[in-house]
């Protein structure tokens, strides 16, 4: 009977360490998987920032070209306007023409200096 008790003893105390263990390796793994998963998310979203810097590069390329041409089009709509009023008002064209393109720098500045304050 003794030899008996010594068994399930013997028994009991495997199941445990075997449980134990069994318990550390799911935790082990549980662990390695939510790395994992952090692991991906990051990358995720270092290429998700990666693509939005792309795309605004692209985009300030795109302002920047299409303020060269609406400036280059101011200068020649200008000219244009002056070699029309030549003869009679070319004066007169000039003072108008350079009015409107201070206010409209003025404005801009100012519209532009009101967005970076708030």
């Amino acid at each position: 009977m003794a030899e008996n008790t010594n068994a399930n003893a013997s028994a009991d105390a495997n199941d445990k360490a075997g449980a134990s263990k069994g318990l550390l390796d799911s935790l082990g793994t549980l662990a390695s998987t939510l790395l994992g998963m952090a692991q991906t998310r990051l990358d995720l979203l270092a290429l998700d920032l990666e693509e939005d810097r792309a795309h605004l590069m692209s985009l300030l390329v795109l302002a920047m070209v299409a303020m060269f041409c609406l400036g280059i089009a101011t200068v020649l709509a200008t000219v244009l306007l002056i070699a029309a009023c030549w003869d009679e008002h070319r004066l007169l064209a000039l003072r108008v023409l350079a009015g409107l393109s201070l206010v409209a720098g003025v404005g801009s500045w100012a519209r532009g200096d009101a967005k970076t304050q708030t």
